[in-house]
């Protein structure tokens, strides 16, 4: 995953109870603004377009597809 590529992403879902895992929630799908390789303190992040906001990522975590790689 590299900056521009867009991606689907399904996030886990907890359990409230157990904080066990249930499933993985709806799709959103963006474009990847930033990578760990970005600067000293940089995070997997997105621009999201369904919601039209920034969203976090957790590879080791959430279901991400990537659709299209960036150039």
């Amino acid at each position: 995953m590299k900056v521009g590529d867009l991606i689907k992403v399904r996030y886990i879902n907890n359990n409230p109870y157990d904080s066990s895992y249930d499933d993985f929630g709806d799709d959103f799908v963006g474009v990847v603004t930033q990578t760990p390789n970005c600067h000293e303190f940089g995070i997997y992040q997105m621009w999201c377009i369904n919601t039209g906001t920034t969203h976090a990522l957790m590879p080791e975590r959430d279901f991400i597809e990537v659709l299209s790689e960036g150039r």
